[in-house]
């Protein structure tokens, strides 16, 4: 694979992870679902230990968007890897929402995307999302630390 295959593939995950994101914020679970593989095995922040297929990631995702409806999700930071039919990105991105106070509160992850090109299309076939946390005083970081 050429240079130019290689970096018009790093922006269509670039892209594909944006469009992801902002599926996310605006609540959009077709097209933040459409994204991946039938075969995807996730670890999120909340939920089960590990999510396998889509079907479980799918009810997943349902019940975050219905939670947080007065949510909010960006993303940052995002780096991209692609060498033939695999690529990888990793990114930071903040979630938060409003609570029945009126108060807003967020918190830092950090999250990796793995895909495939699969019959020709970019699908995830792994995701990883995790908050970091201070083991000493069990308190996940709100800001957001370089």
């Amino acid at each position: 694979m050429n240079t130019i295959d290689r970096t018009a593939d790093a922006a269509e995950i670039r892209r594909l992870t944006e469009d992801w994101a902002r599926g996310a914020n605006d609540r959009r679970l077709e097209p933040v679902l459409a994204q991946y593989a039938d075969s995807i095995v996730a670890f999120d922040c909340i939920g089960p230990l590990r999510f396998t297929g889509l079907d479980s990631y799918r009810q997943h995702w349902q019940a975050c968007m219905e939670m947080c409806q007065n949510g909010f999700f960006r993303i940052e930071d995002v780096q991209v890897e692609v060498e033939g039919d695999l690529a990888f990105c990793h990114f930071l991105a903040e979630g938060g929402g409003t609570d029945d106070k009126g108060e807003t509160c967020s918190g830092w992850m950090r999250g990796t995307r793995c895909f495939r090109r699969l019959d020709g299309a970019w699908k995830v076939v792994h995701e990883h999302c995790s908050m970091p946390f201070d083991p000493e005083t069990m308190s996940v970081p709100v800001e957001r630390k370089s």
